[in-house]
C-alpha cells in the first residue's frame, strides 16, 4: 500500500490526507483507533483488523467490500450503523463479529432463506 500526504493552506481548502491505490484492495489497520483514522477512503476494499488492534466505528460507515477481524483483533460499533452496499456478495468474518445495527442497501434482491448463508 502507498500512503500519500496532502497539505492544505487557507480557510477554504479541506480534504483527506489519505488515499488508497489499486495495488491491493485489502487494507489492514495499521493502528488502533477510529475507522476513518486507521483506514484510508476506498470505494470497494476489503478491510482487515489484525491481531492486537481495536477499531471503533465513528461515524456510521458504508462497506462495499469484505470485513475480517483476525484472532486477537476487535472492533467496537460504538452505537453506529454499518451499511452493506454495492452489488457484490460480501463476507463478514471474525469471532465474534457483533454490530450495533447492520443494514443492507443492495440493488439486487436478497436471496431466499434456502440460498442465504451465514458462517
Amino acid at each position: 500500500m502507498v500512503t500519500n500526504t496532502a497539505y492544505f493552506s487557507g480557510t477554504a481548502q479541506q480534504g483527506s490526507g489519505q488515499a488508497a491505490y489499486a495495488a491491493s484492495k485489502t487494507l489492514h489497520a495499521l493502528a488502533s483507533g477510529n475507522w476513518n483514522d486507521v483506514f484510508p477512503t476506498c470505494s470497494v476494499c476489503d478491510y482487515v483488523i489484525p491481531d492486537g488492534f481495536n477499531v471503533e466505528f465513528q461515524p456510521d460507515i458504508e462497506l462495499a467490500g469484505n470485513f475480517t477481524i483476525e484472532n486477537g483483533g476487535s472492533f467496537d460499533a460504538n452505537g453506529h450503523i454499518v451499511t452493506l452496499t454495492g452489488d457484490l456478495a460480501q463476507t463478514l468474518k471474525g469471532s465474534p463479529v457483533t454490530f450495533y445495527m447492520l443494514t443492507l442497501n443492495k440493488p439486487a434482491p436478497i436471496p431466499s432463506p434456502s440460498t442465504a448463508s451465514c458462517g
